[in-house]
C-alpha cells in the first residue's frame, strides 16, 4: 500500500511538473485536484485497457475476419439502436450531477434519469420488436443478428448509465476498480466460452453482456437508496431538454462512428469490415480508451470551472504535443496490433498513415466537443451541430467512396469529415467568453 501510495505522489508530481513547463503558471488547488483524481483513475484503468486489449484480440484470433466483421457491424447498429433508449439522457446525468455536491439533489436528478431511461427502453424495444425485419433490412444484417443486437443495446444503455452515475458523483477510484473486474470476466468468459464450443461473434457478445451486467447490479445495489419513484416537472423539463441537445449529437456520432463499417459491409462484406475494424481499433480504440479515461475527470471538472476560454487556450497549446507523439504512436502501434492479430489481418502502409492521421483528428475533436458540452444547454446544440455536419459529410463520403476506394474510402472521409467538425467548433469558440 505504500508503495501505491509513493507512486501515484511520483506520477503526480511529474504530471504538475510538465504542466507548469508547458502552461508556464502556478498550480492552482483544482488543478492538482484534476492531476489527483486523473491518477487514481488511470492507473487501474490502464489495466482494464489491458483486459479490453486481449479481449479483443482473442476475440479476433479465435473468430477470423469474418465472424468478428459480424460482430463489429452489431455492435455500429447498437450504437445507433441505443440512442432512442436513452435520447441524450447519460449525458444529461452526467453534466447536472456532477455540479452537486447535495445527496438530496444527487438522488432527485438520478431518480429522474433512470425512470425516464426505462421508459424510453420499453418504448423503444417495442418498436424494433414489432418492425424486426423491416429493420434487419435495412441494415443489411438477418434478423437473429438484429434481435441480438437489441437485447445488447438494453444491455448497453443502462452500463452507460451506472457507468455515467459513477463519474458525476466523482467516485473515481470506485469507478475504476469496477472496469479492471469487467475486463477480468469479458477475457474469462471468452475463454471458457472458447473451450466449450464452437467460437462465434455471439460468443463475443455473451461474454461483455455478463461483464456491463454484472456492473449494472453492482452500481444498483451501491446507489439504490437514492432512487425516489417521483418526477418533478421543471426538473424533468430541464434534463429531458439537456437531453435532447446531446440526443442529436449521439446520434450523428453513432452514424459516423459506424457507419463505415456498415457501408463496406453492404458494399464488400463482412470480412472486409473486420479487417479494417481492427486498423480502427488500433488506431482510435485505444486512443479512445485512453481519451474516455482523461474525460472520466476533464467533463466534470470543467463543468466547475467559469474560465471555459483559458481552458480552450492551454487545450490548443497541447495540441501540437499530442500530434507529434501521437501520429508515429498510432502508427507504431497499428503495425504492433496487426501482427498480434494475426495473417488474416494484412498491414497496409497507406491505410495505417491515414488512421494515424485520423487519431490525431479525433482526439482534437472529442476535446472540443466535451468542453463545448460543459457550457450548458447552448455548448450542447452547437455540439451536436458539429456531430451532425460531420454525420452527414461522413455518410454522403462513405456512399461513394467506398466502392471507388474501398477501404482507404472510409478513412478518407473520416478525415475529411472531422476536419469539417473541427473547424466548425473552432470558429464558436466566442461562447467561452465569461459572463460576468
Amino acid at each position: 500500500m505504500a508503495q501505491d501510495l509513493k507512486f501515484n505522489d511520483f506520477f503526480i508530481n511529474l504530471m504538475l511538473l510538465l504542466y507548469q513547463k508547458v502552461f508556464k503558471r502556478e498550480i492552482s488547488p483544482n488543478v492538482r485536484k484534476f492531476f489527483e483524481n486523473l491518477t487514481k483513475v488511470s492507473i487501474a484503468s490502464l489495466l482494464a485497457v489491458v483486459l479490453t486489449f486481449s479481449f479483443n484480440v482473442l476475440a479476433g484470433r479465435f473468430a477470423g475476419p469474418e465472424e468478428y466483421g459480424y460482430y463489429q457491424v452489431l455492435m455500429a447498429i447498437v450504437a445507433i439502436i441505443s440512442i432512442p433508449m436513452t435520447l441524450g439522457l447519460a449525458t444529461s446525468l452526467l453534466n447536472y450531477n456532477s455540479q452537486e455536491i447535495s445527496k438530496e439533489k444527487n438522488s432527485a436528478i438520478m431518480s429522474h434519469i433512470y425512470i425516464l431511461i426505462l421508459i424510453y427502453t420499453l418504448i423503444a424495444t417495442s418498436i424494433y420488436l414489432i418492425f424486426l425485419n423491416s429493420f434487419s433490412s435495412l441494415f443489411h444484417v438477418p434478423s437473429y443478428l438484429f434481435f441480438l443486437a437489441i437485447i445488447f443495446a438494453i444491455i448497453f444503455t443502462f452500463y452507460a448509465i451506472m457507468n455515467n452515475t459513477l463519474t458525476s458523483l466523482h467516485e473515481m477510484g470506485k469507478y475504476a476498480s469496477y472496469q479492471v473486474l469487467i475486463g477480468f470476466i469479458m477475457v474469462f468468459g471468452l475463454l471458457v466460452l472458447f473451450y466449450f464450443g464452437r467460437f462465434s461473434f455471439t460468443s463475443m457478445v455473451v461474454s461483455i453482456s455478463i461483464a456491463y451486467s454484472t456492473l449494472i447490479i453492482l452500481v444498483l445495489i451501491r446507489y439504490y437508496r437514492y432512487i425516489k419513484f417521483k418526477l418533478k416537472k421543471d426538473l424533468t423539463k430541464k434534463l429531458v431538454k439537456y437531453g435532447l441537445y446531446s440526443a442529436v449529437g449521439g446520434v450523428a456520432c453513432a452514424l459516423y462512428g459506424g457507419v463505415d463499417l456498415l457501408f463496406i459491409n453492404y458494399f464488400i462484406n463482412a470480412s472486409s469490415a473486420g479487417i479494417y475494424s481492427v486498423y480502427k481499433y488500433a488506431s482510435l480504440g485505444l486512443g479512445g480508451m485512453l481519451f474516455a479515461i482523461f474525460n472520466t475527470v476533464f467533463f466534470p471538472s470543467v463543468t466547475r470551472i467559469q474560465n471555459k476560454r483559458k481552458v480552450l487556450k492551454d487545450i490548443n497549446a497541447v495540441l501540437p504535443y499530442i500530434f507529434l507523439l501521437g501520429v508515429p504512436l498510432a502508427f507504431v502501434a497499428e503495425f504492433v496490433i496487426l501482427k498480434i492479430y494475426g495473417n488474416s489481418y494484412p498491414f497496409d502502409v497507406g491505410l495505417a498513415l491515414l488512421f494515424s492521421v485520423l487519431f490525431f483528428l479525433i482526439i482534437t475533436n472529442n476535446i472540443y466537443v466535451w468542453l463545448m458540452s460543459a457550457v450548458g444547454v447552448n455548448g450542447a446544440k452547437i455540439s451536436s451541430f458539429s456531430a451532425v455536419l460531420l454525420a452527414i459529410f461522413n455518410i454522403i463520403l462513405n456512399w461513394f467512396l467506398i466502392p471507388a476506394l474501398g477501404l482507404f474510402g472510409g478513412v478518407i472521409s473520416l478525415i475529411i469529415s472531422y476536419i469539417v467538425a473541427i473547424s466548425f467548433l473552432y470558429l464558436k469558440r466566442d461562447i467561452y467568453v465569461d459572463k460576468k
